[in-house]
């Protein structure tokens, strides 16, 4: 590999790096200065105008990375440097061959959400030319309106979209599951807040802390599983509860902070921008409105559609995909401002 300065894309790590000296390209990517070394250190460093960018993981998030780094920076070189033989992460589809044709299968996710940053989604589809390729599910059918969970021995069918309060109440009431749900409640409302020394803990001993231990495990575990494949006792809550883990801090308590904060409030500023960017007039008429009135949605060939017409078009950039090459170490140099990195390039077993 020659000697080159990259620069990183901080959201494709488990990892919160913040740099004084961060490049923005509004309102898209934050990027940090990273060099990268294999066995000993590079310091040659490329043009602002031609800049040599590294990706580390070449999942949805680094190819969607890679794919508005190409569009921003055409001049770029850009590589992702990939551990496995293959590129979509958690995104797996698998066609398998069965009497009388083909069915597909989703080894990981399944489906995307219209709502919320799905707007960003159908905008990105919808550039890569994939919007006669989706499949949509109604927010009117049966598997929108309706959630289960395995629990502790038969399909307990939580509250949902078009349940009245008083069925709602019904099943916090008296659906095993879901017993704590009330004296969780009240348990966040009366809970201190975090001591300021702590700056992080999983989902689940955050969930246990303020609401409950029972919601934590029966409720909590099983909705982490099924969006992030991991277990609730190791994600992190400043992750993937940022705006609970913050209200807590500010305002002593989530509910608290509901209560004092107004809805506009609840937003980054950065997405605020990012939403008035990418707004849902801006999308072919047909397409927004049948993503406007889905609940979920996918593609005909599963998910992995995505993020293969991502590697066909940012291949087609010149960005360079190396599989089989794993990240072994990263440490942060502090009087240069920059990451160094030690992969490997063989398979790690």
């Amino acid at each position: 590999m020659s000697g080159r300065s990259h620069v990183l894309d901080t959201n494709s790590l488990i990892l919160k790096l913040r740099f004084s000296n961060l490049t923005t390209i509004p309102p898209l990517l934050r990027l940090a200065n990273l060099r990268f070394r294999q066995h000993r250190k590079y310091t040659t460093a490329r043009s602002r105008d031609a800049p040599s960018i590294g990706i580390l993981g070449g999942g949805i998030t680094g190819l969607a990375t890679a794919y508005h780094l190409s569009r921003q920076l055409p001049k770029a070189h850009i590589t992702i440097y990939e551990k496995s033989d293959r590129t979509g992460g958690w995104v797996n589809s698998r066609q398998v061959d069965v009497p009388g044709g083909q069915a597909l299968f989703e080894t990981g996710c399944r489906s995307l959400r219209s709502g919320g940053n799905g707007i960003v989604t159908a905008h990105l589809i919808q550039q890569l030319n994939l919007q006669n390729d989706v499949l949509y599910t109604s927010q009117d059918s049966p598997s929108a309106k309706n959630r289960y969970i395995y629990y502790p021995d038969r399909l307990a069918h939580l509250p949902g979209p078009g349940m009245s309060a008083f069925e709602i109440l019904g099943k916090v009431l008296f659906e095993p599951v879901l017993q704590g749900v009330i004296s969780g409640l009240w348990r966040e409302l009366t809970t201190d807040a975090r001591p300021d020394s702590q700056d992080d803990e999983s989902v689940g001993d955050f969930l246990s802390r303020r609401v409950s231990p029972k919601i934590a495990q029966n409720v909590a575990s099983a909705v982490m599983h099924g969006i992030y494949a991991g277990d609730v006792w190791q994600l992190s809550a400043r992750s993937l509860l940022p705006l609970q883990w913050y209200l807590e801090k500010q305002h002593g308590g989530i509910m608290k902070g509901l209560v004092n904060v107004m809805p506009n409030q609840l937003m980054k500023a950065a997405d605020v921008e990012l939403r008035q960017e990418l707004r849902p007039d801006l999308l072919d008429k047909n397409f927004g409105r049948q993503i406007s009135e889905s609940s979920v949605f996918t593609f005909k060939k599963g998910l992995q559609q995505l993020p293969d017409r991502l590697r066909e078009v940012i291949e087609t950039r010149g960005v360079q995909i190396k599989k089989n090459t794993t990240a072994l170490l990263l440490r942060y140099q502090e009087n240069e401002k920059a990451i160094d990195v030690s992969i490997s390039c063989q398979p790690i077993q």
